[in-house]
């Protein structure tokens, strides 16, 4: 199992927010890699950095089955995927949860990540335009985040 860091743009967290009945149910991608890149079990938090600085984790998703369509995406979720682009889904465990806003500007800057480059002071949406990995610790301390303003 890997956990990633994945962003989302303050325009897809807008969509969230405005889409009735959205929940973390699933993660689409246009990439060519997606199904095989991802495996069953990994766990993604979703992140966003808004224009001035403000960093959240706004959602969990532990992966749990790929969906090949947007029609079988939504036939499992249970809600048509119309406003997203994609025709490929990571389907996540239940419970599926609503939007957060968990603050974690100051932890961002502690971790380290698998390729060992923490992030420099003043970073934003670029440096995540691909999903980071964390290492083992870094899981950790994101997931004890992420709890302390879930639970």
């Amino acid at each position: 199992m890997t956990v990633y860091l994945v962003y989302w743009t303050p325009e897809n967290i807008s969509l969230c927010e405005r889409t009735s009945g959205w929940s973390m149910s699933c993660w689409g991608s246009k990439l060519e890699n997606f199904s095989t890149h991802w495996k069953k079990g990994d766990v993604a938090y979703f992140i966003n950095i808004d224009s001035e600085g403000h960093s959240s984790i706004f959602g969990k998703l532990t992966l749990e089955h790929f969906a090949n369509s947007r029609e079988e995406a939504e036939e499992i979720i249970g809600r048509p995927l119309t406003a997203a682009p994609f025709n490929q889904y990571w389907i996540g465990e239940k419970p599926w949860l609503k939007l957060h806003d968990v603050d974690c500007r100051d932890l961002l800057m502690t971790l380290t990540f698998k390729s060992g480059n923490k992030l420099k002071e003043g970073f934003d949406g670029r440096s995540f335009q691909a999903p980071r990995p964390l290492t083992e610790e870094d899981a950790q301390t994101v997931e004890a985040r992420w709890l302390a303003f879930t639970e």
